[in-house]
């Protein structure tokens, strides 16, 4: 992480011109990571990538250089890799209607899927024009289901959590691009097989906004609605885009059970051979490098001693050869480097 503090610690210090509620959240960032113990890294990190989300989505109010410094920060906490493969042609747009309701007005615009994500594209526009005007404020909240060809539930809000859904809760963002707001919705995969979908129907049932800078996060509105929205799945996504690594020496320190990179980012499952009953919590920092590049850890967890971590910030269309797979414990000095290969 010291390179990323680094400049994040310059980005604070320097007389950058910028909206004053980015100005903000960038000095709360700064203030973090100069006053965070070691030992609570991976908490200081997971503060400062909150902050920055809402940075920026009012990024196209500042000077170019300001632009270029959040999104540099943002692209190393878990939206660089969707963006990545959506930039080389890996996305599908859809031709959905809109749907309208008294508060907002909502339409899937494109799609992004592999068995590492599922990324749902929704474009929207409120009805009353003060929250369009402060859209990177308000947190949305819709309830949504998923379902595919077979009317299978592959995600939901509402449903009851079953260990057997294809996809769980991931990452939610509201960005404004050049022809609106749009909301997007980042789903991971669970370690069962994704399932070879040929149409997608999105339901959502319910649609709430809250003032996210309200302390006691005010609601906005409620509104019951009963959107559906349906797609056919572009033939792409249903290619095998999975690119498989291994240990190159197989004296590591660990077991990998699994470890693929994808389209919309990197995730390995593995086991500590030294230190069999860690989990995600022992751990300090992990990170990849690659192309002479790091990527921070976006996620991380661990069931019946096996420890997975996921880089939703590297994408298989980066073109890497070797990934060094870096790994530090609380309880352990020094960085373990395991290097992996296809």
């Amino acid at each position: 992480m010291d390179n990323l503090e680094n400049e994040l610690l310059n980005l604070g210090k320097e007389n950058v011109e910028m909206p004053k509620s980015v100005r903000t959240k960038v000095d709360l960032s700064y203030h973090i990571i100069r006053n965070s113990e070691k030992r609570k890294s991976h908490k200081k990190w997971v503060a400062v990538a909150a902050i920055l989300v809402t940075s920026l989505t009012v990024a196209t109010a500042m000077t170019p250089q300001a632009q270029a410094s959040i999104k540099h920060f943002m692209e190393n906490f878990g939206v660089k890799a969707v963006t990545t493969a959506a930039d080389n042609g890996y996305i599908q747009k859809t031709s959905s209607s809109v749907k309208s309701g008294k508060n907002i007005d909502m339409s899937l615009n494109s799609i992004v899927l592999d068995s590492n994500s599922l990324v749902l594209d929704f474009k929207v526009k409120y009805k009353n024009d003060e929250y369009n005007k402060k859209y990177y404020d308000i947190g949305l909240l819709p309830n949504i289901e998923v379902t595919d060809n077979n009317n299978t539930i592959i995600y939901s809000d509402s449903k009851p959590y079953s260990k057997d859904r294809a996809f769980a809760g991931g990452d939610i963002a509201t960005k404004l691009q050049s022809d609106g707001i749009h909301f997007i919705m980042s789903l991971g995969s669970t370690n069962i097989s994704v399932p070879d979908l040929s149409q997608l129907k999105i339901n959502i049932s319910s649609i709430s906004a809250v003032d996210s800078n309200d302390n006691s996060a005010k609601r906005l509105f409620d509104e019951k609605v009963n959107w559906s929205f349906e797609t056919t799945v572009d033939k792409k996504f249903k290619q095998n885009t999975d690119i498989m690594y291994k240990l190159k020496d197989d004296s590591a320190p660990i077991e990998i059970v699994s470890a693929k990179l994808t389209p919309t980012g990197f995730t390995i499952s593995y086991k500590d051979k030294q230190n069999k009953n860690s989990n995600a919590e022992d751990i300090g920092s992990s990170f990849l490098t690659a192309n002479n590049k790091m990527y921070p850890v976006t996620s991380s967890s661990d069931k019946d001693g096996i420890i997975t971590a996921d880089f939703n910030n590297i994408s298989s269309f980066d073109k890497c050869g070797d990934i060094t797979f870096n790994l530090q414990y609380f309880s352990q000095d020094g960085i373990k480097k395991i290097v992996l290969v296809k």
